[in-house]
């Protein structure tokens, strides 16, 4: 699929789970969230981290709250 979306000519929406398929195919990077899509100004490895970041910031927050 990587080589397909990469010898195209014209535009691709992708839109996947797939890291490495993205890693592999995306020029850019664009997030949809909270009715909002915005162009993301980083790679996706990058992307992927401050994906786990937000994640490991709520656990800890909804382990604090649960605490109370």
């Amino acid at each position: 699929m990587a080589k397909a979306c990469n010898e195209f000519t014209g535009g691709i929406v992708l839109v996947s789970h797939d890291f490495r398929l993205i890693r592999q195919v995306a020029e850019e990077i664009w997030e949809v969230k909270d009715q909002k899509v915005e162009k993301l100004d980083m790679s996706i490895e990058e992307y992927k981290k401050m994906l786990a970041d937000e994640n490991a910031d709520a656990v800890t927050l909804a382990a604090s709250r649960a605490r109370v």
